[in-house]
């Protein structure tokens, strides 16, 4: 079943969206909220190839920024503040 959002689970960590997953619900836009520093290292590369190999668009705070995801019966929208 297809769904338009994922919201990826535990800062996109090694385990948190296997490939199988992925293809099952088959989300078309990703957020993740992490960040990379000396003990954390957010997302998974893992994770990030399983999210490019179903096509999914994703978005990545770094640690330092939301994302608002505005979405109308016109138009969809990402901020990123």
């Amino acid at each position: 079943m297809p769904i338009t959002l994922l919201q990826v689970a535990h800062h996109g960590s090694e385990t948190s969206s296997s490939l199988t997953f992925l293809q099952k619900i088959n989300p078309q836009v990703c957020f993740i909220s992490g960040e990379k520093t000396k003990r954390q290292n957010y997302p998974a590369r893992v994770v990030l190839a399983n999210l490019r190999s179903i096509n999914c668009q994703t978005y990545f705070t770094g640690g330092q920024h939301n994302l608002q995801f505005n979405i109308t019966a016109q138009t969809t929208a990402i901020k990123l503040f």
